[in-house]
């Protein structure tokens, strides 16, 4: 069986798993009229999802929720706003305190610090290190969640109250890749189908320039795209048919320092760049109209499914 079948049957079986409204999702998540026409269904019915509270000490540095929607309807991005320094300290802080995954495999537990060691230790390589359990690691995860702009600027977006699906955090380590492993870390541009209509907050917690795989965007292909890409069975694109079609002025590279935050409609066109120099750390938070548990992978649903950290017998003392 040649590797781009055996890739097909591997989502295809992720597919089915995650059951048949997922299937019909990942069929007719792609027309336009199809993700219209759905997100006025759930308009019509209510709240898709629980409000949260409005909390008098936010998260994040203040800015224009209004204005910030009127952007993100436009573009599919808004960037500019970051969060607090000491919410940015504790979440990093935290993270660097627990264990990460490498390519988020349970079987591969190291704190970062120990990552040279755990792949000489492991005989892999890793372009990843995934968290997990974000939500127990204190108090500025939740202060995140909850913070007023950011919960305003989700209900203008999606005129409802959308449902927060995932809360992932994972690094990016510098280090060379082939073309499918760069695939298989997000880093070629793609999109998204976790939803007729699905937000994704991130914020930097490390410095990102260009030599730590900046995220890019291509500015307003949240909109209706072209047939092939509509109907092709891989969601993948080159960074030169990118340039191609939409054109260089449309390709935001996000940099920014530590704490630095954007917002995206999950249906651009996006990837994070391959890390050259630095490594980098990512936290997000995942928002959609319904919940079809694209929010988590397959080894964060084992690790819930224990309720508790995975016990590893080769884990680095700190």
């Amino acid at each position: 069986m040649s590797k781009n079948r055996s890739r097909f049957f591997s989502k295809l079986q992720v597919h089915v798993s995650l059951g048949p409204r997922y299937v019909l999702l990942a069929v007719l998540g792609r027309i336009h009229a199809v993700r219209i026409f759905v997100q006025w269904v759930a308009r019509t019915r209510g709240s898709a999802g629980s409000s949260r509270p409005n909390r008098a000490v936010g998260a994040i540095v203040d800015f224009d929720p209004g204005i910030g929607a009127k952007t993100l309807k436009e573009d599919g991005v808004l960037t500019g706003f970051r969060l607090k320094d000491s919410v940015h300290s504790e979440l990093r802080d935290a993270l660097f305190g627990q264990l990460c995954y490498g390519s988020a495999d349970l079987r591969y537990p190291f704190f970062y610090r120990h990552k040279l060691d755990a792949e000489r230790r492991y005989r892999q390589r890793f372009l990843q290190g995934h968290y997990y359990g974000i939500t127990k690691l204190g108090s500025a995860a939740s202060r995140v969640v909850d913070d007023a702009g950011l919960n305003q600027l989700l209900r203008e977006y999606f005129r409802t109250d959308p449902r927060l699906v995932g809360v992932p955090a994972w690094w990016n380590f510098a280090c060379d890749s082939s073309h499918q492993e760069r695939v298989n870390a997000a880093q070629e541009f793609h999109y998204d189908v976790d939803d007729y209509l699905a937000l994704s907050v991130f914020f930097y917690l490390t410095d990102v320039d260009a030599s730590a795989g900046p995220h890019i965007v291509v500015r307003g292909s949240h909109g209706r795209k072209r047939l092939r890409h509509v109907w092709s069975p891989s969601r993948c694109r080159t960074h030169r048919e990118m340039l191609d079609v939409y054109g260089a002025d449309r390709l935001q590279v996000i940099c920014g320092q530590a704490g630095a935050g954007f917002v995206e409609d999950s249906f651009c066109f996006h990837k994070g760049q391959e890390p050259t120099g630095r490594d980098r750390l990512v936290f997000q938070l995942r928002y959609s109209l319904y919940d079809y548990g694209t929010g988590s992978d397959s080894a964060h649903r084992e690790w819930m499914a224990a309720d508790r950290r995975p016990i590893a017998t080769t884990v680095y003392p700190r």
